[in-house]
């Protein structure tokens, strides 16, 4: 009896691996397309504006690719409790998000080298634009060069990405529960 009840966990908790690879891969693949597009359709390098824009973009493809990953892991098994489908959730996730940061890094070593040099000058012509001084300009700029370095790029792309597909989910999940109800 228990060893037929575990085996049934089991084979409920990870039958639908492959869909969670599939849209975790679907996700960050489409994610990396468009990075590397709004770079080529002139959306990184016209100003901070587009540069948001770019990127809100990029968490609305995010959260579509999650309602839609999760649609289908709910037709595979309808029966999905909260933790096997935040479970499911943060497979998509975890893998989202490795391509994620992967794209980031060819992003700022191959396809745009001098991005956060121009991330920091938009932003410092930003705040000139304000009227500050001297002595404020060199640390809004010290402070820009920090937080828009390659490491913060990585760390922002990363957090981003997995804090996107954890809340995704878990509304998914909220929802669809409260649905069932």
């Amino acid at each position: 009896m228990l060893v037929s009840a575990a085996a049934s966990l089991s084979v409920g908790v990870f039958m639908t691996g492959s869909i969670e690879l599939k849209w975790g891969a679907l996700i960050g693949v489409v994610n990396l397309a468009w990075l590397y597009a709004s770079y080529y359709l002139e959306m990184r390098d016209n100003g901070l504006a587009l540069i948001q824009a770019s990127v809100l973009v990029g968490g609305i493809i995010s959260i579509v690719g999650y309602i839609l990953g999760m649609r289908e892991v709910y037709k595979a098994v309808p029966e999905a409790t909260f933790i096997e489908s935040m479970r499911s959730g943060v497979v998509m996730c975890g893998l989202a998000t490795v391509i994620v940061v992967l794209a980031q890094i060819g992003y700022l070593k191959v396809i745009d080298p001098g991005y956060t040099d121009y991330i920091v000058g938009e932003i410092g012509d930003y705040y000139e634009g304000a009227g500050l001084g001297a002595d404020e300009m060199i640390q809004i700029e010290e402070g820009a060069r920090k937080t828009y370095g390659f490491t913060s790029c990585l760390l922002h792309a990363g957090l981003g990405a997995f804090l996107t597909g954890i809340i995704a989910t878990f509304i998914i999940v909220a929802f669809r529960l409260r649905l069932c109800r």
